[in-house]
């Protein structure tokens, strides 16, 4: 994992003592007082001792302990050889072992912070996790292998290659004599993610968990280890009995590229945290799922869970998430905390963005800025005076000046937070813009130890493009990103980059269909073809069934027009259930479009699983069977 070097961010939230929730609208959080952090650092991952005495924060190039009380800081380690983007604490919380992309495992005093060990052969790993007795640890990285390390000694106690091409998360299950480990292989010419049970004596595979098309990327589990917890990074969540490892609950959450879920004070409900500014909060129980929103430009890194009292730890990389304390109650408000007027950039206080201002204005407040700025001037300057400034053109004159600067400087972390400020106070495209700044950096030249930071900043614009429907663009700034990813002094994740661009490429065709389809609709709404065209992209190439289904339900095709109106219908029966899912299956068999065939077995599918719960005996039975006999292969659908 690698972020932009921008400021580092933890927020704490103090969680009621019915467990956290939040309207369904969604509460926004704004942050306030910063916490006592000492480097200005994207946060990377955070986690609480055995003990709940000490917090670690990794971060970029460091470490930094925390005492978990009062969260002041005991010590700062020293991680300049590479970052600390997975941590654990030994069984007696006296050892912290770190992991990161370009670093090797390192074994960490927590009572002073001193380097006691680096890993004598040499491996690399995103992801560690300690034993829950000895004081050893496992390491899973970039390379198809799991190592098992002395904790104290840094030796290499043993390491076992996997049929994986990359491994991901791994979870060491209570009593240290299992562990689960994710990865992705190739399948042909898909990607394939495998979730296995594995034993710690040997690392050797027990058996296979689950097989998907998409890569498990958080794990918990709940206080009482009757639970597990995990959450796919398309924000598919499940909850499985950790005794006899079977599903006991599902949902697909309205969350992509997640970070971190964690079981919160109930026990039946979990959170859960991702890069495109939400908390999810699912109540698995009960079914419900509820939204917690934070204001920044990205997302949430990292989360941990502190106990004594009940708090919830929060990490960002963004250079707009500040530090700060906000209070979620019991019954789903939050109390925000006074706000120094001085921070904020919307002239409006109401969260409304002023429009771009009239070019005859914008004209002369630029030469009013021109007249201020010279080669000495820096950005963090310019955005002082805005926070001054009343009149709404010198504002964007003097944001539009403070991003030239950056780009001349090749300051990337005060471009983006320029920009942020910009987008923050008037209606703008965002995306033009970081693209526009991106390009012009490039252009300029950019210093081959920077283009990492840029490079990263590129690729997070084309995650929220992509997640935005903007494919064009998403596109365009992954290739950015992977171009100055590959020409920088670290160049580690390029591939990941160009997984992600080529994904894009393939899209784009659809995607202009989509387009022109929609521009059709402007002066024929009741174009069937163009309906179904859109209906298509949305829900048999994008997965997101309600928008197409609505489109499909006033397509052409009479057959499918009426199976979309039916799986849009509300209060279904079981009756009903079923035999959407036969329609289906049905379609799945009719149908030569190999998109169209796997939307249709997972929408077969889906409709079974709904079903279930409502069933018994031999009827539950009956629809069981036929879920097992329906292809498992393809990632399931959401409503």
């Amino acid at each position: 994992m690698t972020c932009a070097r921008v400021a580092m961010g933890i927020a704490l939230l103090t969680i009621g003592c019915s467990g956290l929730q939040a309207q369904s609208n969604g509460d926004a959080l704004r942050l306030s007082k910063p916490l006592p952090l000492a480097m200005d650092q994207p946060v990377l991952e955070i986690a609480v001792s055995p003990n709940g005495k000490i917090v670690a924060v990794g971060c970029e190039e460091g470490l930094q302990l925390l005492r978990a009380d009062n969260l002041r800081p005991i010590s700062r380690l020293d991680s300049s050889k590479g970052n600390a983007a997975s941590i654990a604490f030994s069984a007696n919380s006296k050892i912290v072992a770190t992991v990161g992309e370009d670093r090797h495992p390192s074994f960490w005093s927590a009572d002073d912070g001193r380097l006691l060990n680096t890993a004598i052969e040499k491996r690399w790993g995103w992801r560690v996790e300690a034993h829950t007795s000895l004081l050893q640890c496992i390491t899973s990285g970039g390379n198809p292998a799991i190592s098992k390390w002395n904790m104290v000694s840094g030796e290499l106690m043993q390491e076992v290659q996997t049929d994986f091409d990359h491994m991901g998360a791994i979870m060491m299950l209570p009593g240290g004599k299992q562990f689960i480990s994710c990865g992705v292989y190739r399948n042909g010419k898909s990607s394939r993610y495998k979730m296995e049970l594995r034993d710690y004596a040997t690392l050797k595979p027990i058996k296979v968990l689950q097989e998907a098309k998409n890569q498990v990327f958080a794990m918990s589990i709940s206080a009482d280890e009757s639970k597990l917890g995990f959450v796919t990074q398309n924000g598919l969540a499940e909850i499985w009995d950790l005794k006899s490892l079977t599903p006991l609950h599902k949902t697909q959450l309205d969350q992509t590229k997640t970070t971190k879920l964690h079981f919160l004070p109930d026990d039946r409900s979990v959170i859960v945290a991702g890069w495109f500014r939400k908390l999810m909060v699912w109540d698995f129980v009960g079914g419900d799922v509820r939204e917690l929103k934070y204001p920044t430009t990205g997302g949430l890194t990292s989360m941990a869970y502190l106990r004594s009292p009940d708090r919830l730890l929060l990490g960002s990389g963004q250079a707009d998430f500040k530090l700060a304390v906000a209070e979620v109650q019991s019954k789903g408000r939050v109390a925000m905390p006074p706000r120094d007027p001085k921070e904020g950039l919307n002239p409006t206080g109401s969260g409304g963005r002023l429009a771009r201002p009239a070019d005859n204005l914008l004209e002369e407040a630029r030469k009013r800025v021109a007249a201020v700025v010279d080669s000495n001037t820096n950005p963090e300057e310019l955005l002082d005076l805005v926070h001054q400034e009343d009149d709404a053109a010198a504002k964007f004159a003097l944001l539009e000046q403070a991003v030239n600067l950056a780009i001349e400087k090749g300051d990337q972390r005060s471009c983006e937070a320029t920009l942020a400020a910009l987008d923050a106070i008037f209606i703008v495209d965002l995306p033009k813009l970081a693209g526009s700044a991106i390009r012009r950096a490039v252009n300029k030249g950019i210093a081959k130890e920077d283009r990492a930071a840029w490079s990263a900043w590129s690729e997070h614009m084309g995650d929220e493009a992509d997640l935005n429907e903007r494919i064009d663009f998403a596109e365009s700034f992954y290739g950015m990103a992977f171009d100055l990813r590959a020409q920088s002094s670290s160049p580690a994740g390029a591939k990941n980059i160009k997984f992600k661009r080529n994904a894009m490429q393939k899209l784009l065709p659809q995607f202009h269909k989509m387009v022109a389809a929609k521009k059709a609709l402007e002066g024929s709404p009741n174009d069937q073809g163009a309906h179904e065209r859109v209906g298509y992209y949305y829900a048999f190439v994008r997965s997101q069934w309600r928008l197409g289904l609505q489109y499909l339900a006033k397509g052409q095709d009479d057959a499918l027009r009426k199976l979309a109106a039916a799986d849009l219908k509300a209060d279904k029966t079981v009756a009903e259930m079923d035999e959407l899912s036969n329609r289906w299956k049905q379609l799945s068999e009719s149908t030569l479009d190999t998109q169209v065939q796997a939307a249709a077995i997972q929408s077969a599918r889906f409709w079974l699983t709904q079903a279930l719960p409502q069933t018994k005996g031999l009827e539950k039975a009956s629809l069981m069977k036929r879920l097992q006999n329906l292809e498992s292969d393809y990632p399931p659908r959401s409503k």
